[in-house]
């Protein structure tokens, strides 16, 4: 899957970039814009980013859900696994 996305957005990615089960191995990017993120190099640990959930107020999360609902429910983000 991790191929698949990179091929997808032209970045190539493989299982070669993953040193244990959650840490990667980054080299050099050159992006101008993004993430503060895309500036780190070396071994990078891999966590659940879940801050969002804690601190966006309540009213703001539903207004996003509400935007964004039709596009959730296209992709599945509502179906029980």
């Amino acid at each position: 899957m991790l191929e698949e996305i990179g091929n997808f957005v032209g970045v190539p990615l493989s299982l070669e970039m993953f040193i244990e089960e959650h840490t990667i191995r980054v080299n050099q990017n050159h992006t101008v814009a993004g993430n503060p993120n895309r500036f780190k190099q070396g071994k990078i640990e891999i966590t659940l980013d879940n801050e969002w959930r804690l601190k966006m107020p309540w009213l703001k999360r539903a207004t996003v859900t509400a935007l964004t609902g039709p596009q959730l429910l296209h992709y599945g983000y509502f179906r029980k696994n």
